[in-house]
């Protein structure tokens, strides 16, 4: 079954969990949290979970939610190679999924930068 839940962990005790799809249930979710991880992926297109919807609207969904609730750092995990031009439709879901992250950071998000179009986009006020 495609992963499609974000967990969030409170670092004072419980937690949620949240369908990325569900930009509602991620912003209940990330609500009075200061970093967001977002890992959330699957390797196969089914039940309606595609590459786009996933990697693409649901890693907008999170970025924009986690911005919203005033998050101090957002990491991002994407996959090797993820390229928008590409033709798999996995690896081209996974660039436009983070092209996507870039631009719903607020300015206080900045993406740092790493190597080979960066694979884990952190942002945040980093010591």
């Amino acid at each position: 079954m495609p992963v499609t839940y974000i967990r969030v962990d409170h670092f004072n005790g419980g937690g949620s969990r949240a369908n990325v799809w569900d930009e509602s249930a991620v912003a209940r979710a990330v609500n009075k949290s200061t970093w967001v991880i977002n890992t959330v992926g699957h390797y196969v297109e089914k039940s309606g979970a595609t590459f786009d919807a996933i990697h693409g609207q649901g890693a907008h969904n999170v970025a924009r939610q986690a911005g919203n609730a005033g998050v101090v750092r957002l990491i991002h995990i994407s996959g090797l190679g993820a390229d928008p031009e590409s033709d798999s439709p996995y690896v081209r879901a996974r660039g436009i999924g983070e092209d996507l992250v870039k631009g719903d950071l607020p300015p206080r998000l900045v993406p740092l930068a790493s190597l080979d179009r960066s694979r884990c986009l952190a942002s945040g006020d980093w010591p």
